[in-house]
């Protein structure tokens, strides 16, 4: 594999990665352009199945007994109204209306959530929840892994290994032993991203790779998601550019 950046981070899975695959500079981390061509993988995750590293997303945790109180205050959905399970779509905004990141919330009950913020973002989020509110707040970025599946086939695929039930409904979410499954993701398709302790995400890993299971880079992930039109905070996203302004006002 190409020597990393001292400066860069480095995804926990990068040593399990076959083929010496590209690597490139992503929010402050080095990870793989692709693992064999981006057209290839774009049209795999469209067909078949793809497995995405996104161990570069920022994965927050809050709690406390207002902390889904904080939350409402801070973002722009709802998690205290939410069902237990429910994952959330919204941002986190300055008091202009810019957005600050773009972020998925998994209310996980009462008094704990779960959040999925920008790489490139996440100091800042971190600083910016600290500064406004007194939640009890865990960044868990280097503790954890972070893999999506996503495709056509990838629910049979996920339901076939040893994880929290896929949920049948998009935006759920499954708990067990700190392992969440949700079915979530960034490409348009079917499928979920799976959130687990670094040790059980290199096993997971290791098992998809000795599957001969597709993987995926940053390439494709890029292409799909401008197929299907969705946001990447820094293009159509950004502290100027508020999400109303983005076309993302629903």
């Amino acid at each position: 594999m190409a020597m990393k950046s001292d400066s860069l981070h480095e995804s926990p899975l990068a040593d399990l990665y076959p083929d010496d695959p590209p690597l490139m500079e992503f929010g402050g981390w080095e990870m793989p352009r692709d693992f064999g061509g981006i057209v290839e993988e774009h049209e795999t995750v469209r067909e078949d199945c793809g497995i995405f590293d996104l161990s570069h997303m920022g994965r927050l945790v809050v709690r406390g007994d207002n902390a889904l109180d904080e939350m409402d205050r801070l973002f722009t959905r709802s998690s205290r109204t939410a069902e237990d399970g429910r994952a959330l779509y919204g941002f986190f905004c300055n008091e202009q209306g810019g957005c600050l990141d773009d972020a998925i919330v998994y209310r996980k009950n009462d008094h704990e959530a779960w959040l999925v913020v920008n790489a490139a973002n996440r100091e800042r989020i971190v600083d910016w929840i600290e500064d406004q509110s007194p939640v009890e707040l865990e960044d868990r970025t280097f503790e954890t892994i972070l893999l999506a599946v996503q495709g056509p086939k990838a629910p049979s695929i996920l339901n076939d290994l040893p994880l929290p039930a896929l949920p049948e409904s998009m935006f759920r979410t499954h708990w067990e032993d700190g392992t969440m499954v949700a079915s979530t993701g960034y490409t348009g398709e079917p499928g979920g991203e799976i959130w687990m302790d670094v040790d059980g995400g290199r096993e997971l890993f290791e098992t998809l790779v000795d599957e001969d299971r597709t993987l995926c880079g940053l390439g494709a992930r890029d292409t799909l998601r401008l197929e299907k039109g969705f946001p990447l905070h820094g293009h159509e996203l950004s502290r100027s550019i508020d999400p109303v302004t983005g076309g993302l006002e629903q």
